[in-house]
């Protein structure tokens, strides 16, 4: 007998498979693997939803409780304290709100979910208040949520936060503290009051800068003066109301102000229009001395010489929150980078670690409506330049259109807050030096110019590429309140 062949496993399982599966066999075959793949996908998905879900159910055990503490201190040694050291005393998801005696402050306290799904949150004050203080929430402002919570959208959405005016009055000769707490979960479930909290339900008044301004507006020193404004329509369109502002007016007013750890001054108090169209009076400041000479404007998209349309020039996004690109942002921000001047985009570096604006300033600031009318030759008086600067007679541009308004935090003086503010004796805002500094008003004839202000009261208009000084000008909160302080040099005015 010859040697027996030795098969392979693989050729033996050929053979046997061409030998034993029909076509009818395969097919049944391959239809059994297929349920069996369907099945073990489906169950695979099934595992990873029902992790990811028992995910998003364990990130609803955390709350965060943001407090901003619009306090900068109401006696001479907490004036010299740095505001950007000042934190609020955070234990959990708890807030020590302190006060000094015989003081009223109000605190802006937001809610916030940072969860991936709805959450219900409660607000309370922990504890039983001494003698002669009190808790509650600024009257005339939303209350806070009390035992059916407040519902907030997942994390992201418009609607993940909520802001409440908490105040706080302390009518006793000695400091206090107050500790704030929230808690947090899921939504449609009721949540327990933890021991010892106290919801906050009754409305507080509280003083404010703007009242306590007024008191003193019109006196024998006619320091802060009344202009009234017709009411009419704009020529954007939109109904004025009559309005009254208040400004300081003469060579040296006493409307010195500490804010952000260094000396600004009060403009003056001015009616604000909110997003939903309510007139609110508000404190506007500028600061007392520059930031540095910056261009307005040096990009050249639009002309060699910059462009002068303020809702996207390199000047107010050096200002404001929010722009991350070369130079945006650094003031806002308090950071140091490259800012733009000279021709063609040109840069050079610049520092504001140390004259940027802190936290607490920031959460000060109000968001306001600056507005971007032009004009085309400056020769008009305080009453002219307030209308047109209102109007929207703006450089016709059908590739980068002009707008009338802009809303943001930070801004720069109009030309009629010079104008108003000169009396028989001169302005308060002339420096005395040999520099011109940057208006908010454009040339509406061109589109490359801007108004400045130089040192003898005059109103020109120069290239937006050109450096000019830098005065920034914000709109404070109107619960932002003075608590101490005459306005002069040696003793300005202290917020809180």
């Amino acid at each position: 007998m010859g040697k027996r062949e030795k098969k392979s496993f693989g050729k033996r399982l050929r053979e046997t498979l061409h030998k034993e599966i029909t076509p009818k066999r395969f097919y049944l075959v391959v239809a059994v693997v297929a349920v069996l793949l369907v099945v073990v996908v489906y169950t695979s998905y099934a595992a990873f939803s029902v992790s990811y879900e028992k995910k998003n159910v364990l990130n609803i055990v955390t709350g965060n409780l943001n407090t901003s503490m619009t306090v900068m201190g109401g006696s001479k040694p907490r004036r010299m304290m740095s505001s950007r050291s000042m934190k609020t005393v955070e234990t959990n998801s708890k807030y020590v709100l302190s006060v000094q005696a015989n003081t009223t402050r109000t605190f802006e306290v937001t809610l916030n979910n940072i969860n991936s799904i709805e959450a219900k949150f409660l607000l309370y004050y922990l504890g039983t208040l001494q003698e002669g203080v009190e808790v509650g929430y600024l009257k005339g402002t939303e209350a806070p949520p009390t035992a059916d919570g407040v519902t907030l959208k997942k994390y992201e959405d418009p609607n993940s936060s909520k802001i409440y005016y908490i105040v706080v009055k302390n009518t006793t000769d000695e400091a206090i503290s107050v500790t704030l707490g929230n808690s947090v979960g899921l939504a449609g479930k009721a949540l327990d009051r933890p021991a010892g909290a106290n919801f906050i339900t009754r409305s507080l008044d509280a003083p404010n800068a703007v009242t306590t301004l007024l008191e003193k507006a019109n006196t024998t020193s006619l320091e802060l003066k009344n202009f009234s404004h017709a009411a009419g329509t704009s020529q954007s369109g939109w109904t004025k109301e009559e309005l009254t502002d208040y400004r300081y007016v003469g060579t040296n007013p006493n409307n010195y102000v500490t804010f952000n750890d260094e000396l600004w001054r009060i403009v003056g108090v001015f009616y604000q229009e909110s997003e939903t169209g309510e007139k609110v009076q508000q404190l506007k400041l500028v600061r007392n001395t520059s930031i540095g000479a910056y261009a307005w404007d040096n990009t050249t998209v639009e002309a060699a010489f910059g462009k002068n349309r303020w809702n996207d020039a390199t000047l107010m996004k050096l200002l404001n929150p929010g722009y991350h690109e070369e130079g945006g942002s650094l003031y806002f921000d308090a950071n140091k980078g490259n800012c733009f001047v000279g021709q063609n985009s040109g840069t050079t570096p610049c520092d504001f670690v140390t004259s940027g604006l802190n936290p607490l300033s920031q959460t000060m600031i109000d968001d306001a409506l600056f507005y971007l009318g032009g004009l085309s030759q400056a020769n008009g008086d305080a009453s002219n330049y307030y209308t047109m600067e209102r109007g929207n007679n703006l450089f016709s541009s059908s590739f980068y259109p002009r707008e009338d308004r802009f809303r943001g935090k930070v801004g720069l003086l109009y030309p009629s807050d010079y104008a108003y503010s000169v009396n028989e004796e001169g302005s308060w805002l002339l420096k005395g030096d040999a520099r011109s500094y940057w208006l908010l008003t454009a040339r509406s004839d061109v589109s490359d110019q801007i108004y400045t202000l130089d040192e003898s009261g005059n109103i020109n208009s120069n290239y937006g590429y050109a450096a000019s000084e830098v005065l920034p000008v914000v709109y404070l909160k109107p619960y932002i309140n003075i608590t101490s302080g005459t306005g002069t040099v040696d003793d300005p005015y202290l917020l809180a």
